[in-house]
């Protein structure tokens, strides 16, 4: 599939351009080829469109989780603080309960100098 997939790219329809300029991208790029290999399925010949296939294929890999929560938006030293000490350290339950991902929350820390374990209990 990937094969195909790559001797195809750089013939898209123009719909199907626009979309995935437009389309926000919140997962990594097994997402984006998902999606061009449902498009590949569905047209099996020519240039990849966008069809209702792959209208689904966007819609439907959208984790949900993609609608950041509120304290997505805490971003300050005291913010951050204040939820290590309601999560306990526990970075993978934080960055869940602020809709980011780990490495994305891990980067927030380190720009405020803090570390996930001070705020562990033994």
């Amino acid at each position: 599939m990937q094969q195909d997939l790559a001797a195809r790219v750089g013939h898209f329809t123009p719909d199907l351009q626009e979309a995935l300029l437009v389309h926000d991208w919140p997962m990594n790029v097994r997402w984006l080829l998902n999606v061009l290999s449902v498009a590949a399925i569905v047209t099996p010949s020519g240039a990849l469109a966008l069809g209702d296939e792959v209208r689904e294929a966007l819609r439907k890999h959208l984790p949900e989780r993609a609608v950041p929560h509120r304290d997505a938006q805490v971003l300050d030293k005291a913010g951050l603080e204040d939820l290590l000490g309601r999560f306990q350290g526990r970075v993978a339950e934080m960055a869940r309960h602020m809709g980011i991902t780990r490495p994305k929350l891990y980067r927030l820390l380190w720009a405020e100098g803090l570390e996930p374990a001070q705020f562990r209990e033994c």
